[in-house]
């Protein structure tokens, strides 16, 4: 099977990104809160915010320097895992809004599903390949 990864300089090139990006999320959410309007915040807030789920993907697939088969192996553990966990949330949340009686409330973005996603595998990868 042909492994579909990045090359290693693109988690940092993920994490410096992002975390600029955060900061500029950040911001952005500020300027909003004090009703600044001379430029579209919303539309600045969704690019960042797209920004930031591809510096995720980057983190999330990018080789180890070392990528052995063992890690490999726990790459695609911790991926099945992570989007069993994805699937488990928005069933619940589904579940949840049928239960309570919340139709007015909007069941999770396809963003915030990927985002929760990407940060459990990127969690759960680093600290089991790292013991």
């Amino acid at each position: 099977m042909k492994e579909l990864l990045l090359p290693n300089y693109f988690k940092k090139i993920g994490l410096i990104a992002g975390s600029l990006l955060f900061i500029a999320f950040v911001i952005i959410f500020a300027l909003g809160e004090l009703g600044s309007t001379e430029i579209n915040l919303d539309l600045l807030g969704q690019i960042v915010k797209d920004l930031i789920l591809v510096c995720l993907f980057f983190i999330a697939f990018g080789k180890e320097t070392r990528e052995t088969e063992a890690i490999k192996k726990l790459r695609y553990d911790k991926l099945m895992k992570a989007l069993l966990f994805g699937g488990l949330i928005l069933l619940f949340d589904s579940i949840s809004n049928l239960v309570f009686d919340r139709n007015h409330e909007v069941l999770k973005s396809g963003y915030e599903i990927m985002v929760v996603v990407l940060l459990f595998y990127i969690a759960t990868f680093n600290f089991n390949s790292k013991t």
